[in-house]
């Protein structure tokens, strides 16, 4: 019955919006039918369901014209836009009853993914390019259904950009990423190509997917389930396997040829994923993949395919260490790998997250549930008895504690997240500072539900050191000239202590990354931690910013992150995106208002520092684009051609 529905929509032009032969109220009611319409072939379709297009009486091909026919075929082909492979056998090929159903066939999955509340690749994928009718076809009619999907799938990602960001699309992608690596592996060939096609189109629009807890997770139980295929009886019945966590299962191809070919296919690809993933954003990855390992179950003859690609990946593919990041090229190569690479963190974190979690895991049995708030009691009163007696050794026990504890509790409690995202405030070092930062990541990867409210606790702490005029917002002081000596004078470097700070706005830094193009409310709480710490004041006294030499690379840091946020459709047109911008330029401008210093750090931070101020540079000069009279002005336009041309001069 909807086939025939859609057959006469089609011939008859109702899915024409801008026809003006029907009333635009009959457009609105074919648009709510597309949202709820099933799929236009049947679930036990067979090669004569096809066969019986031509005798329905919707479509007759002798009562159709060749004149007809031919503006059919030119409709069909001008909305695929005249692909190669299926010029020829629209053209050449299909008749008068299979133009109509491949033209309701597009309009009913475009409408649908258009107008749905919940839009979806499902019924296209599975309903039609697995319908076995429509491969058997001798007509061509599943590459044109496959070009079909082309439109849809692009439909579909416009459809999804236009969304709000929030956790609600992102659940809906990370469930599209889920569906696509089940499908690509498939029993037939042909859907493993288009699920490749849609995964890389879906993750280069929406690259967040990459480092995503849930989609890097399946991809690693998928790899584990293809492993585990292998060792199941070919010549036995071939069974369906059902990827943990996730609605999905995964057909067996029949032959152990088959089946190693499959696993050696997604296993490059998924290799290709982290590769990627530890490029953009290698730390999250890097804890989430951490994570992973206390999620799978053990056993004493235990192996898991998955977690061995991806930690071998990740040390392959992972970051360089502090003291390496910033060295040239050249001089990297002269140094071994297990100099220059990072991965001895990977351990020690994870047997840092291994052991307090089995410390908490002790508590909790000793104390009960009943005594449950003792036991939590008794950690707040290490964190912040260790805050007091500033003692590094002790923080780091106390609040590595209080992390497992949080994350190991059913129920949220707001004191645990406070001392974790407060403690490093009061005690305000940098061993506090890193420990600091890797429980804050330890939580945010194992409890994402958690992330809004620890960013806004993370952010209060951060002003917090604004109204201390802790670090970066310390007080410069004013130094003796070497010129004008007097007796009692102190004539040494008197940095600000901002290295906490900079260990800060490094996590800060690589949030930003991560989240900018996936949380509209998480890059808010970001963006009003930058107004709240950059002044839109030039030369004014005291400074609220450190003007000192040694706290350039974290002031510059920061202003990168805004300029990142700034750049492109992440923030709405508004008043706060102008001021933020016109925060930025005067922060910048605000640091030379001082006498020339010679730099005071060591060649290491020295060398970060200028990479950090290369990076601004960057920013600044490709800002000048998206600067419009109508957003900002013109004059922040002509400082911007003004410093690109004072720029240009330098380099002559």
């Amino acid at each position: 019955m909807f086939r025939d529905f859609w057959l006469y929509c089609v011939i008859m032009g109702f899915t024409a919006s801008d026809s003006g032969l029907w009333p635009a109220e009959w457009y609105e009611g074919v648009k709510e039918i597309a949202a709820k319409s099933p799929a236009l072939v049947s679930p036990t379709s067979s090669r004569s369901e096809m066969r019986e297009l031509q005798y329905t009486s919707a479509v007759k091909n002798d009562s159709v014209s060749i004149t007809e026919l031919q503006e059919l075929k030119n409709q069909i082909l001008d909305r695929l836009r005249h692909p190669a492979d299926v010029t020829a056998i629209v053209n050449n090929k299909l008749t008068f009853a299979q133009c109509t159903f491949l033209l309701s066939v597009y309009w009913v999955e475009i409408l649908r993914v258009q107008h749905s509340g919940e839009p979806s690749l499902v019924p296209i994928i599975s309903d039609y390019l697995s319908d076995s009718a429509l491969q058997k076809d001798k007509a061509g009619l599943w590459n044109c259904v496959a070009a079909v999907s082309d439109r849809v799938f692009e439909k579909f990602l416009e459809v999804m950009s236009n969304k709000p960001k929030n956790e609600a699309r992102e659940a809906d992608l990370e469930q599209h990423a889920q569906f696509l690596l089940v499908n690509f592996n498939h029993t037939h060939k042909q859907i493993r190509r288009v699920s490749d096609k849609f995964l890389v189109a879906l993750v280069d629009k929406f690259p967040h997917l990459l480092w995503s807890r849930r989609v890097l997770w399946t991809m690693l139980d998928i790899l584990q389930v293809l492993s585990y295929s292998l060792e199941v009886d070919p010549n036995q019945e071939t069974p369906t396997l059902k990827i943990p966590q996730t609605p999905y299962s995964i057909q067996l191809m029949d032959t152990l040829e088959a089946r190693e070919s499959i696993i050696r296919d997604f296993a490059d690809n998924s290799e290709r994923i982290i590769k990627e993933a530890m490029r953009w954003a290698p730390q999250w990855t890097r804890s989430y993949i951490q994570e992973y390992i206390n999620q799978i179950p053990t056993s004493d003859m235990w192996h898991h395919a998955g977690l061995a690609m991806a930690l071998d990946s990740i040390l392959h593919n992972g970051p360089l260490n502090a003291y390496s990041s910033h060295l040239s090229a050249s001089t990297l190569e002269k140094r071994p790998q297990c100099v220059k690479t990072d991965s001895s963190k990977i351990i020690s974190t994870s047997a840092m997250r291994s052991k307090y979690m089995g410390e908490v895991n002790g508590m909790l049995k000793i104390f009960g549930n009943d005594r449950k708030e003792e036991l939590i009691n008794t950690v707040l009163g290490r964190v912040w008895s260790a805050c007091k007696q500033q003692s590094d050794s002790m923080h780091r026990e106390a609040i590595w504690q209080a992390t497992a504890l949080l994350i190991q509790s059913s129920e949220f409690n707001s004191n645990l997240l406070h001392a974790i995202t407060w403690s490093q405030v009061e005690l305000f070092s940098v061993e506090a500072m890193r420990t600091a930062v890797e429980c804050w990541k330890w939580l945010t990867t194992s409890q994402p539900e958690l992330e809004m409210r620890f960013l806004q606790e993370m952010v209060a702490a951060w002003k917090c050191t604004v109204h201390k005029k802790l670090g970066l917002f310390s007080v410069t002081h004013q130094q003796t000239s070497p010129l004008a000596v007097h007796e009692g004078c102190l004539l040494e470097p008197d940095n600000p202590f901002v290295k906490p700070h900079v260990i800060w706005v490094q996590f800060i830094y690589e949030l930003v990354e991560t989240i900018k193009s996936s949380s509209y409310e998480k890059v808010e709480m970001i963006v009003s931690l930058i107004h709240h710490s950059l002044p839109m004041s030039v030369g004014s006294e005291p400074a609220i910013l450190n003007r000192h030499t040694s706290a350039i690379g974290v002031r510059f840091k920061l202003m990168t992150c805004g300029l990142s946020l700034l750049q492109g459709d992440i923030l709405p047109k508004s008043l706060a995106k102008n001021v933020l911008r016109e925060r930025i330029y005067c922060c910048c401008l605000d640091y030379f208002c001082k006498p020339v210093k010679c730099p005071t750090q060591n060649a290491i931070d020295l060398r970060e520092d200028v990479t950090t101020l290369i990076k601004f540079w960057q920013a600044l000069h490709s800002d000048r684009k998206y600067l419009k009279d109508s957003d900002v002005g013109g004059k922040r336009v002509w400082f911007i051609e003004q410093i690109s041309i004072k720029h240009a001069e330098f380099d002559k």
